[in-house]
């Protein structure tokens, strides 16, 4: 799987489409937005029964360490994990990664997706859309109308937002639960503070965002 990071969408995308590999990327990377994109990747990643049978031989992260729960033993349990990042061993302080490569995104995997298309594995690929699909599924049943949980209201607030708009997450569950139930095709843009996120840093970010805006 790859990661999100600052790479762009189409990016990510020629990388997956060369390579037969699945993407799974949170939903503050602009990768989220990419059409090979998995809608699902949190809950696959966190589901043990599917992770076991799905384990991958190399795991490619782009910056930082994701939000998904599973991420760090997908690392673990690789033969290969490589880190792509514009700066040098910031997001990978336990360094844990095989390699890094100290570059920019974008341009890296635009590069390698013009080499390795020889090496793409359509059946690998294919079975991480089958499963995605099946929790689309899922996910759509469980999400009814009923008991009301952050996972609702994170879709209610998604679906609410008018195009063009971005939505600025508090850190803990809220931006997790906008990870879980936004959609690649519908998700606007979402901001997050990570580390030291509290109340105050977290109103001063969305008031620079409205001002930016």
């Amino acid at each position: 799987p790859v990661g999100g990071g600052d790479a762009t969408a189409a990016a990510v995308d020629a990388l997956a489409e060369s390579t037969g590999w699945p993407v799974v990327a949170e939903v503050l990377a602009p990768a989220r937005a990419g059409a090979r994109t998995l809608a699902t990747g949190p809950w696959l990643l966190s589901d043990e029964g599917f992770s076991a049978g799905h384990r991958p031989d190399v795991v490619v992260q782009i910056g930082r360490p994701t939000l998904h729960v599973g991420w760090g033993s997908w690392v673990a349990g690789a033969s290969d994990a490589i880190l792509i990042d514009s700066h040098a061993g910031i997001h990978d302080p336990t360094r844990s990664m095989s390699e890094l490569f100290v570059a920019d995104p974008t341009r890296l995997l635009t590069a390698l997706a013009a080499r390795m298309a020889a090496g793409r594995d359509r059946g690998w690929a294919t079975a991480w859309c089958d499963a995605d699909g099946r929790v689309v599924d899922v996910l759509e049943r469980a999400l009814m109308p009923g008991p009301l949980t952050g996972l609702h209201v994170a879709r209610a607030v998604l679906a609410s937002v008018p195009a063009g708009v971005a939505v600025v997450a508090a850190s803990s569950l809220p931006v997790r639960d906008l990870d879980l139930v936004a959609r690649r095709s519908d998700a606007p843009a979402v901001l997050a503070n990570r580390g030291a996120a509290g109340i105050d840093g977290t109103v001063a970010t969305a008031l620079g965002v409205a001002l930016a805006g």
